[in-house]
């Protein structure tokens, strides 16, 4: 899996810094999204081999963030299907309550009474 990470990180720098056209209209739109799409892939790749390699230490710490960086990719995915704008701010409010639920419940310890 490091081989791959290093090489979709890699391949992409290479794409993004040479290649990619950030001028205006199609190009603009079109080389944006994808450069968000693997920038959030690359996130994910990143933490899950973080996650994966110091699962022993720091694992639990990992695997929060690793699925967060799932939800930023998934919710990426979904805005480009559905047209909605990645900064739509009821759907990004809606993802910030989910995740500050979930980090609440996290934080508070579970009672064994």
């Amino acid at each position: 899996m490091m081989r791959y990470t290093i090489a979709f990180i890699c391949i992409g720098l290479v794409v993004f810094t040479t290649m990619a056209t950030f001028d205006v209209g199609q190009y603009f739109e079109n080389w944006g999204r994808v450069y968000a799409l693997w920038d959030k892939g690359k996130d994910c790749m990143l933490v899950y081999l973080v996650w994966r390699l110091s699962k022993k230490k720091y694992g639990n710490l990992f695997k929060h963030l690793f699925w967060l960086t799932v939800v930023r990719l998934s919710w990426d995915c979904v805005s480009w299907v559905t047209g909605l704008s990645v900064n739509n701010p009821i759907a990004v409010g809606i993802l910030f309550l989910i995740y500050s639920g979930y980090v609440i419940y996290k934080i508070f310890p579970k009672s064994d009474a």
